[in-house]
């Protein structure tokens, strides 16, 4: 009976020393809280903690668009990109432009006077934390819907080059010699010359210039020469960011017009292009629908690039290709672009970014790619081959020569030389044996102002 009393007093006595103890810890609170006013108490227990939730990031936009390629004298608008919870004035934000220009707050606005890469930083600093990104951005100067990045001067060549080495001469010789020529913003010719003064020249219906040399006969190890040397600009350029529907220039259905190798009036080509586009309106949401579907569904044929002379193939056959060099990728979109009623070109050059991975800066491949008319944006070059993304920065750097398929099949004149093949064209007199020609055409670069 006492041990049984005795252990009553001991589990009475610790439970009493528990609740205590439990009192004593939830009162501690209310005694700290006790030292403050009730308006630090209500700062205190409101305030966000952001030692764990500031992650600077900002965005830049110009016209309502977000984008990293800025129009030069065009406000800017930096936004701090903010915590959901963000309670205003919890939060100080300080921005850094370029070298000089300091401001202060969530938003900000700026024009740039200059072209160039800019820096922009920004810093947020709450009571207990601070967190900084910066970004770089790039101002440019703006020619119509097109932003030019950056200015690519150089020298250009073409040098078409005929061996005869006999036993015989070759008689009426021709060499037809496709011309750079102004293609703005993207392309300007600065100055040209050619090596012979003797030619002709012309400009076609597609405005391609055209220059043509002959010769009367060229005897047997004699070797000719024709040159075409032009100081050119290539700009490298992106197009802000536009959804207009509906062009304004009739002309440009001349381009939604089949024509050799672009059957887009073809029932496989039609049906192709209307389930490609699906609901689409606007001629830029369209032909983006259709690159994916070109670039997705062709990969680069190397064993076809290789061949001298390859057969030229109808876009509807290409359509069930799953491999294809430049000049199927160029003839199967321009097809689906025309179908869907959007006005495509099918163009011919030179990749200059192509030519300056040469060791000797020279090549005898030409490139195939096309341009594409956008309502208020005019004729914008696109480059499938390179399966970039679609309307990406123009880091292909094409030099345009000539436009039309025209390039692509023989169309005899009157006088009984071919109106479209670029280089030689010549006779063996009758009665006589056949020489041995050998025709090489170089296309180098043979200055180059760029970095």
């Amino acid at each position: 009976m006492k041990k049984k009393a005795a252990f009553l007093i001991l589990l009475i006595t610790l439970i009493l020393l528990i609740t205590s103890q439990l009192s004593s810890c939830c009162l501690a609170p209310l005694l700290i809280l006790d030292k403050y006013n009730e308006t630090e108490i209500q700062e205190l227990t409101s305030e966000t903690d952001y030692s764990q939730k500031i992650s600077a990031d900002f965005m830049v936009l110009q016209n309502g668009n977000e984008t990293y390629f800025i129009e030069k004298n065009i406000p800017v608008t930096f936004t701090a990109i903010l915590p959901e919870d963000y309670i205003e004035g919890s939060l100080d934000f300080y921005w850094k432009i370029g070298n000089n220009e300091e401001r202060e707050g969530s938003l900000v606005e700026y024009s740039f006077e200059k072209e160039g890469l800019y820096i922009v930083k920004l810093l947020i600093k709450s009571k207990y934390y601070s967190s900084e990104c910066s970004k770089t951005i790039q101002i440019c100067k703006s020619e119509g819907q097109v932003l030019i990045l950056k200015e690519h001067p150089l020298r250009f060549e073409i040098d078409y080059k005929l061996e005869n080495n006999g036993p015989s001469p070759i008689t009426d010789v021709s060499c037809r010699v496709e011309n750079p020529f102004d293609s703005k913003p993207f392309q300007y010719i600065l100055d040209s010359s050619l090596s012979e003064s003797d030619f002709s020249e012309y400009i076609d219906s597609n405005d391609n210039k055209v220059s043509i040399f002959k010769k009367d006969r060229v005897k047997e190890d004699e070797i000719i020469s024709y040159k075409f040397t032009a100081d050119i600009i290539i700009n490298e350029f992106i197009i802000k960011n536009f959804k207009q529907k509906n062009y304004g220039d009739d002309d440009v259905f001349k381009y939604t017009e089949p024509e050799e190798y672009i059957d887009s009036d073809s029932n496989k080509i039609i049906d192709a292009s209307m389930t490609i586009c699906g609901k689409e309106e606007a001629p830029i949401d369209k032909a983006h629908k259709i690159y994916e579907f070109v670039t997705g569904r062709l990969s680069y044929d190397y064993e076809r690039s290789n061949l001298n002379n390859f057969e030229i193939a109808q876009a509807s056959e290409i359509l069930n290709w799953d491999k294809g060099v430049c000049t199927d990728y160029a003839i199967l979109f321009a097809a689906l672009c025309r179908a869907a009623g959007i006005p495509c070109k099918f163009i011919v050059g030179i990749s200059l970014s192509s030519l300056l991975q040469e060791a000797e800066m020279m090549s005898s491949s030409t490139h195939a790619w096309n341009e594409i008319n956008l309502p208020g944006c005019g004729w914008i070059p696109i480059d499938a081959t390179a399966e970039d993304p679609f309307l990406s920065g123009n880091y292909q750097l094409n030099i345009k020569t000539f436009e039309s398929t025209g390039y692509l099949y023989p169309s005899i004149e009157i006088n009984g030389y071919p109106a479209h093949p670029t280089g030689f064209f010549y006779f063996y007199p009758g009665g006589e044996s056949r020489s041995e020609v050998e025709i090489h055409c170089d296309y180098s670069i043979i200055e180059n102002d760029n970095s």
